[in-house]
């Protein structure tokens, strides 16, 4: 990257119900750090999430969304892509994320790049109904022990970019100060 450059920057939204690990995922991504306390989303918060690639810098505006389908609505303004979260150890959570994907396409039309994630792979009692939607990315997904913990920042990263074998050259752990 030449000097003053930006990094590229691309707006994604974090959509799921209420303690899915919407938030915890986030944070694993913006500290390093696992966090247990459960703490509700009430206002739809941006982060930015710097990632270093083969091919250079980018930026992720995170959007980090209450289960509100009209926080959702106004978070999708601009969006590039966006990540639905459910719970993988619970199986009604998967309910809530085919509501939310039908929310998304009904808000934001077909062409808005979209990823599901099932949070929580790491516990022993996993939902036997994976989220599947065909065309849509999905992965199983550990704040915990990292599982997976990058594939849906790098899809976008490739997609969005249109490099696709762009690589994650290191981890994103560094905090705000």
């Amino acid at each position: 990257m030449q000097a003053g450059s930006q990094a590229p920057r691309f707006k994604l939204v974090l959509v799921g119900d209420a303690a899915v690990g919407k938030s915890t995922f986030l944070m694993r991504h913006l500290c390093g750090e696992f966090e247990r306390k459960h703490i509700p989303t009430m206002t739809s918060q941006p982060r930015d999430l710097q990632f270093y690639t083969t091919i250079g810098a980018l930026c992720f505006e995170v959007w980090d969304c209450p289960p509100s389908p009209e926080a959702v609505r106004e978070s999708l303004v601009d969006a590039s892509g966006v990540i639905i979260a459910f719970d993988a150890s619970q199986k009604e959570t998967t309910k809530g994320a085919r509501s939310w994907y039908k929310l998304v396409r009904d808000s934001a039309g077909e062409s808005l790049l979209v990823a599901v994630c099932g949070f929580k792979a790491d516990l022993r009692v996993r939902s036997r109904t994976p989220v599947k939607v065909p065309g849509v990315p999905y992965w199983p997904v550990s704040a915990r022990s990292n599982y997976n913990f990058e594939k849906p920042f790098l899809f976008f990263a490739r997609r969005l970019t249109g490099y696709h074998h762009r690589s994650l050259t290191r981890d994103t752990f560094e905090c705000p100060h």
